[in-house]
């Protein structure tokens, strides 16, 4: 098998930036009954701006030559490519939002994921081109083969999370 050459790939940072921008929309809104209310609320969604920030800017994913690794603040999961027997992308929901993991399983049968909704198609493009490549023998899904051609299919990012078993069945019936 080919080298993989080390590759940190981060998540985007523009939800940080856009609960920063409400927050200083808040700041500048005059108060009629307290001046000091739009300061203390602008200020306070400026500073949960900025933590999300930094807790974005330090997730990383790491493809290597010896697996696949995904660091957050809090903890380091590593997963070894020799130990993915199946891979597989799934929606959840939590609460009135869903989110896109990435799960590796291991002959064991634990399960790693992590979310692949804040990476660049190009670095999503950049992990399922490292799982194909390393992982010959598991069972990978078919999205993730496409994806490591750069065929990204339109439901994931719009209908794929309203409706997560929309993409077996696209088919389209019109009835009057």
């Amino acid at each position: 098998m080919f080298p993989i050459e080390t590759t940190i790939l981060r998540q985007r940072p523009w939800p940080a930036f856009l609960i920063m921008a409400i927050g200083i929309g808040i700041f500048f809104i005059p108060g009629n009954q307290k001046q000091d209310v739009p300061l203390y609320v602008g200020l306070g969604i400026i500073a949960l701006s900025i933590g999300l920030y930094l807790l974005i800017s330090k997730t990383q994913v790491i493809i290597d030559d010896s697996g696949i690794t995904h660091k957050t603040v809090f903890k380091t999961r590593e997963i070894p490519w020799n130990s993915i027997l199946k891979t597989y992308l799934k929606s959840e929901h939590h609460g009135k939002s869903r989110s896109l993991y990435s799960y590796f399983e291991n002959p064991e049968g634990k399960k790693s994921k992590f979310t692949i909704d804040l990476l660049s198609r190009k670095s999503i493009r950049a992990i399922a081109e490292a799982v194909t490549m390393k992982c010959k023998t598991a069972d990978i899904e078919k999205r993730i083969y496409d994806m490591a051609e750069g065929q990204f299919p339109w439901y994931i990012w719009s209908l794929f999370f309203l409706f997560p078993k929309a993409h077996n069945n696209l088919s389209l019936t019109i009835s009057r």
